[in-house]
């Protein structure tokens, strides 16, 4: 299966994600996945692929890997950065930069995203 939306924002940012999951044995990665932000100021991409996350702004280039690379402002990569701040934040009962509210707003935009392929890409607005 093969899945690519491109989401706008009202404040004018342009998202494109794409995933497939159906690759031939040979294939590097079990699943091949793509985010890419276009703003007004900077862009943020995530390749798997290349196993990067690059994010680009006024204040200049930043890249990572899932297992190299400061992030969070600790070196070890963005997703075990991802992992630490989590464990961290149920250690010391603060809140986690990404909570409950964000899980479920990713869930109405993959279920959009679901919904608008379901009707021949028609667009699917979310408020």
């Amino acid at each position: 299966d093969f899945f690519q939306a491109t989401i706008e924002f009202d404040g004018g940012a342009v998202v494109n994600l794409e995933c497939n999951w159906i690759l031939p044995p040979t294939y590097p990665n079990l699943v091949d996945s793509r985010f890419f932000a276009l703003c007004e100021r900077g862009v943020i991409d995530v390749d798997r692929m290349r196993s990067e996350l690059e994010a680009v702004g006024p204040a200049g280039f930043e890249r990572n890997t899932p297992t190299a690379g400061a992030a969070l402002g600790q070196v070890g990569g963005f997703t075990f950065a991802a992992e630490r701040h989590f464990v961290d934040c149920c250690l010391s009962g603060a809140a986690p930069l990404v909570g409950a509210a964000d899980g479920v707003a990713l869930t109405r935009v993959t279920c959009a995203i679901v919904e608008s392929c379901r009707n021949d890409g028609a667009v699917i607005e979310l408020r």
